[in-house]
């Protein structure tokens, strides 16, 4: 065999081999490259094209492309369109001008043809939304666009599997990983009814999604937001499908106020929608959401806890809140601490099934502030309640001088009710600290912010209960009771140990104190009262044991008939019951009466003295007067009628006095020390005069008095007669005057008297004559021997010839009267002229 020539025959065949291999190769690079060419120029033919997208569309995803070109980057489709499943979805889910994706066998079902791959990218995707998802996206909105899509999808007999997937929309980065299964297509398996047919049941229209997301502009957020999403969708039973989510922001702003971050957790599992948390963060404080949707009961539950404090977060109420705020000064200094539990009930009942807690730091209503706000709420059918209620009132001690209270604030505790049904509120609260702190909030309530205005509390501020409610639909509702306990209190300018006072106040105008007690010291009021506001009057049930005084200074100090002048210095009991017309006093009707163990008058100090009182209108009478006066006893009346306009206080006494001494009384009056005067007065005196002018300018009246076992020739007024008697008839060393008796008149600031008698163991005298204040005493003293009996009057017949000369007159000063003889002639009486201050 020749080598040789064997090996030239094989390198010529392989030359042709080798030859025909590689123009093959360049005639299939040729056709690879044509190929390319055409299906990047003209794309797959129709033909192909269409039944590749059917069986797509047999797999059970429904998309629609104009042509599928080839490019570098693999296959692009053109003008693709993605449809739901959904019959009444007319438009495509998706839409985008070029898709990119690449499909192949998947390798782990490598013996089915329907298991594929599919890897999709996509750049500026317009979205429509599906009648699924139970929202209407505005043709406008910006959540239509989609930035960029990248996801790698598998096609299985059993499922569309999202293995991954990254999408950029609205600023947000999404990754979502899911799967939507495929029903079986086998006739056998039996079919259970859905029990959900729509993943969201609350359908939301374009125009109100418009308006909420007009309202998220205010939304401001930094780049890095991330948003994660888990699904598992069977479309013929939503029931049966699963979603989780979660979102991590790392800062944003909201209206101009800043979070340092934000965060959204929730997920999907029949029969419960529920979000597990919705979280705005400020720093260390936060503001947490979350809540339950339960399908099938079609119930909602919320749960949100508060503790972003920032005054910056007032920017989001709404301004006519705002405005209510600011015209009814109601001042709230930092955002509440909330905690709120809401349903579970429906949507719209839920305003009614609202529980919680709240705090807030410190705020104001008026010129009342207070801090440490805190309490619990709870809302119902009819309303709302709020229990547990506590606040501390701050005090406003820099006033306490002005006002001369001690102005300290305090704690407060209490609930309040809101009755929607019948559109009526109730307020309990228990208080510890001045009421002049409250006047400014209670400025609507004149009767209750005029009675604390006459109250000053010394020290420590009183206790006060305090229930209110009102029926704001109906006029003249509003009921105010409580109860107020205290030390050192004033009122009216008029001090008490101590105070306690139930009360209540209706809107009517009408406040009623019962049953109170007051307690000055040892002494005490107690009883009620109801101040009628409408009819500036009050009625009245008191027993008291203080001075009289100071129940008209805290009662109508206008009334004036008790002042300095008029004292009662020991125990008294006083006790009354009536009506009091402080208005015009023309309906005033009451009855009492008042036990005195003494009593201090300008005329005479009294001791135990009792009466009944009476009052109709203007006049006042103490009847069944009866009183012990300096050993003696008297008894009478006496009328009292309050002034009004230009006629002044009148009062009126009809008294008698039995056996009174006379000393201590004259010792009393003239503050002297009469050691050698003696006497028993009897008299009975009746006399008017009106309280604003001096008493004998205006005095009328009339009486008569007798003075009994007496030792009468040393009282100032009858001295003169007894040195002068001594000048004349020398003899008359010693002699007495033991008994004294007339009446008089009391007219036009005169007192005159026709018949007055004097008498002693010698002598005896009748006087006649008047005293005038401006003038003094004008008297004529007739002298007579002995008494007025038997043998005296035989006596007399001899003797007053000559006792003639002795008739007296008595002019001048009280404090030093004059005393002469009338009969002598001027230059003889002169020398038995008497004055005290000539001795």
């Amino acid at each position: 065999m020749d080598i040789l020539y064997f090996s030239r025959k094989l390198t010529k065949h392989t030359y042709k081999v080798v030859r025909v291999l590689v123009r093959t190769v360049y005639i299939l690079f040729f056709l690879v490259i044509l190929l390319y060419l055409y299906l990047r120029t003209f794309g797959i033919p129709q033909t192909i094209l269409r039944a590749g997208i059917n069986r797509v569309k047999a797999e059970g995803v429904l998309v629609e492309v104009d042509e599928v070109l080839l490019t570098v980057k693999g296959w692009r489709a053109e003008n693709l369109r993605y449809y739901s499943n959904h019959p009444d979805d007319v438009r495509p889910v998706f839409t985008a001008d070029h898709v990119y994706f690449s499909l192949h066998r998947h390798p782990a079902y490598a013996e089915n043809p329907h298991a594929w791959q599919v890897e999709v990218e996509a750049r500026e995707m317009s979205v429509n939304s599906s009648v699924t998802w139970g929202v209407e996206i505005p043709e406008t909105s910006r959540l239509r666009l989609i930035d960029s899509i990248d996801a790698s999808m598998d096609i299985l007999p059993d499922k569309l599997a999202l293995t991954s997937a990254e999408v950029n929309w609205i600023g947000a980065l999404f990754q979502i990983q899911g799967s939507i299964l495929r029903s079986p297509k086998s006739a056998d398996v039996p079919k259970k009814p859905p029990k959900q047919k729509t993943l969201v049941p609350v359908r939301i229209a374009a125009e109100d999604f418009q308006r909420w997301e007009e309202k998220l502009k205010i939304v401001q957020v930094e780049p890095g937001v991330v948003l994660n999403i888990n699904f598992m969708i069977k479309p013929n039973d939503f029931s049966e499908s699963k979603f989780k989510y979660s979102m991590a922001v790392p800062s944003l702003n909201i209206g101009g106020v800043d979070f340092s971050a934000a965060a959204l957790e929730g997920r999907y599992k029949y029969p419960e929608v529920k979000i597990s948390r919705i979280a705005i963060y400020q720093g260390g404080q936060a503001l947490l959401l979350s809540g339950t949707y339960n399908l099938p009961a079609k119930e909602l539950q919320l749960n949100l806890s508060n503790t972003l404090s920032s005054s910056e977060l007032f920017r989001f109420l709404p301004e006519s809140m705002l405005q209510v705020l600011e015209e009814n000064r109601i001042r709230i200094d930092a955002v509440p601490m909330v905690e709120i539990k809401a349903g579970p009930s429906s949507v719209k009942e839920m305003a009614k099934n609202l529980s919680g807690g709240f705090v807030l730091s410190s705020g104001g209503y008026q010129d009342l502030e207070v801090e440490g706000v805190r309490g619990r709420f709870k809302s119902h059918e009819g309303g709302v309640d709020l229990t547990g209620l506590q606040a501390v009132v701050r005090g406003r001690e820099s006033l306490a001088e002005t006002l001369g209270s001690c102005m300290k604030g305090g704690p407060v505790t209490g609930n309040v009710s809101w009755d929607a049904s019948v559109r009526q509120y109730r307020v309990e609260l228990d208080a510890y600290c001045d009421p002049h702190l409250a006047v400014g909030a209670l400025y609507w309530l004149d009767e209750v912010t005029n009675i604390i205005a006459m109250v000053q509390c010394e020290n420590d501020p009183p206790r006060l209960h305090l229930a209110f409610n009102e029926h704001i639909d109906v006029k003249d509702s509003f009921v105010l009771k409580g109860h107020a306990t205290g030390r050192d209190i004033t009122f009216r300018d008029t001090p008490f140990s101590s105070v306690d006072i139930p009360f209540g106040y209706y809107d009517g105008g009408v406040v009623e104190l019962a049953p109170l007690t007051i307690n000055q010291g040892e002494d005490s009021a107690t009883g009620s009262v109801q101040l009628d506001f409408n009819r500036n009057q009050a009625s009245f049930d008191v027993t008291s044991s203080l001075n009289p005084a100071t129940l008209e200074q805290i009662i109508y100090p206008e009334l004036g008939l008790f002042t300095d002048e008029l004292k009662f210095p020991g125990a008294i009991s006083l006790s009354a019951s009536g009506v009091f017309d402080w208005g015009g006093l023309t309906n005033t009707q009451f009855s009492g009466s008042i036990n005195a163990e003494k009593v201090e008058t300008p005329a005479a100090v009294l001791g135990k003295a009792s009466a009944d009182v009476k009052g109709v209108g203007r006049l006042i009478k103490l009847d069944d007067l009866d009183f012990s006066i300096y050993g003696g006893r008297g008894t009478g009346e006496v009328s009292v009628r309050i002034g009004t306009g230009d006629h002044p206080t009148s009062y009126e006494p009809r008294l008698s006095i039995q056996g009174a001494d006379i000393v201590p009384w004259l010792n009393y009056t003239s503050r002297t020390n009469l050691t050698k005067v003696a006497g028993k007065l009897y008299a009975n005196i009746h006399f008017s005069a009106d309280t604003d002018k001096e008493f004998l300018a205006n005095a009328t009246g009339e009486g008569t008095v007798r003075i009994e076992e007496g030792q009468l020739a040393d009282l100032p007024f009858f001295k003169g007669f007894s040195s002068l008697v001594r000048k004349v008839y020398p003899t008359f060393k010693v002699f007495s005057i033991t008994r004294f008796a007339g009446s008089y008149v009391m007219r036009g600031g005169v007192i005159s008297t026709e018949d007055s008698y004097f008498e002693g163991n010698v002598l005896s005298a009748k006087m006649r004559g008047s005293y005038r204040q401006d003038i003094g005493y004008d008297f004529i003293l007739q002298t007579q021997i002995f008494s007025s009996g038997a043998i005296g009057k035989v006596v007399r017949t001899v003797t007053d010839p000559f006792l003639k000369l002795l008739e007296f007159r008595v002019e001048g000063d009280v404090s030093n009267p004059t005393w002469r003889m009338v009969n002598l002639p001027k230059e003889v009486s002169n020398l038995f002229k008497w004055r005290k201050d000539a001795e």
